[in-house]
């Protein structure tokens, strides 16, 4: 009777796990719009289009926005997207071209977010990076969930970093 209890909590606690989905700030894929404003608090704002937004993320020098999109029909969460760029680009007025310095604290700043990522979701299963900073990584964040992770760059330095959390059907869809 214990062995069967075991056998049941243990199915319990898998099929809850696989079914949270755990993505970006704790966020859910299928939470209502509702539910994501009461998760993410004063931050979930309306842009000028009318979508849900958080503005003013900053993830290791990289400074954007991450907005919510939900289900046509479904109305439930289905995809969170996070654009980021380098501090420098997003402080200047004239988005120059950073100089020496500049171009060093994106690489390392773009390295960091990279390997915070591997530490939280573990090795990307699939990674590919070109010679001028275009990189892209795919982690799988939970059973049926993934975050792809898109670096463009600009001559030998970072310039935007791209992160899409989504169902892992959605991976087929890009």
């Amino acid at each position: 009777m214990l062995n069967n209890m075991c056998h049941l909590s243990l199915l319990v606690l898998l099929c809850t796990t696989a079914g949270a989905q755990t993505t970006w700030s704790g966020l859910r894929f299928g939470m209502n719009e509702q539910q994501v404003k009461a998760a993410i608090g004063k931050r979930a704002v309306r842009d000028k289009d009318g979508a849900l937004v958080v503005k003013d993320i900053n993830l290791r020098g990289f400074h954007g926005d991450a907005a919510f999109a939900f289900g046509e029909s479904s109305k439930r969460l289905d995809l969170i997207l996070i654009v980021l760029l380098p501090r420098d680009c997003v402080d200047a007025e004239d988005k120059h071209e950073p100089d020496d310095h500049q171009a060093i604290e994106r690489q390392v700043a773009a390295e960091f977010l990279w390997k915070d990522l591997s530490a939280k979701y573990g090795r990307p299963v699939t990674s590919e990076c070109g010679r001028t900073y275009h990189c892209t990584a795919i982690w799988q964040t939970a059973p049926s969930a993934i975050l792809e992770a898109r670096m463009l760059g600009l001559d030998d330095y970072p310039f935007s970093i791209l992160l899409t959390y989504m169902p892992k059907a959605g991976l087929g869809e890009l």
